[in-house]
């Protein structure tokens, strides 16, 4: 723990409260029994993927959505559901960030998509006041559509340590996705494998890297 020098925090489930199983059940409630053949034809076309590295544009992402579906649904009732499984930002674990920030640097590596962004901006802007988030919060911000990359590929954490210019052996990578902290353990980065149950912020300060 002590040669840690930069720690770097995945987004949703471990700083932002989300609930994936939300989107899928007001998708499933709309779709009725299309909505298996519907998800399938997506996953098989990497429609999420895509989105989520930057290769699908938002108009692009809710066409084909629209397509995928027999029955008409808006695309601002498509919006709505894929940002039902953001919750909120608890104010508590932005203050956590900036306590890190004195002792260590403190990053953002999110799979993420224009659209959630929006939203979580927004959400800061109108509930918390904040509208300079990541400047605020983070040394760097790695979204996986901005830098056309996403986890799990090994090829994401080889870009964040060039571009932050930092040794993975000094590097505390900390994410709800099993497979996201394998590969980044193969690479040297040590890592914790957060469990949503818990509050980040306890796991920290038990950890020892927040007082």
């Amino acid at each position: 723990m002590t040669n840690i020098r930069t720690i770097i925090f995945d987004f949703g489930n471990v700083l932002l409260d989300i609930d994936v199983s939300r989107t899928w059940g007001i998708f499933k409630a709309l779709l009725g029994d299309e909505y298996q053949a519907a998800l399938t034809q997506l996953h098989s076309e990497n429609v999420f993927d895509n989105f989520e590295m930057g290769l699908l544009s938002e108009a692009e992402f809710l066409n084909t959505l629209q397509r995928a579906s027999q029955r008409p649904i808006s695309q601002a009732t498509i919006l709505d559901v894929w940002n039902s499984m953001l919750i909120r930002q608890p104010k508590h674990r932005l203050d956590m960030l900036l306590e890190l920030r004195k002792s260590y640097q403190v990053m953002l590596l999110s799979n993420t998509n224009e659209t959630h962004i929006r939203w979580v901006r927004a959400h800061l802007r109108r509930d918390l006041g904040i509208t300079d988030f990541e400047a605020t919060y983070f040394d760097k911000v790695y979204y996986s559509h901005d830098v056309l990359l996403r986890k799990p590929n090994a090829d994401i954490y080889q870009f964040v340590l060039r571009d932050a210019n930092i040794l993975p052996e000094q590097t505390l990578f900390i994410d709800d996705n099993a497979d996201n902290i394998a590969t980044a353990a193969l690479l040297g980065i040590q890592t914790i494998h957060h469990n949503p149950q818990n509050d980040i912020t306890v796991v920290l300060r038990e950890s020892g890297y927040l007082m």
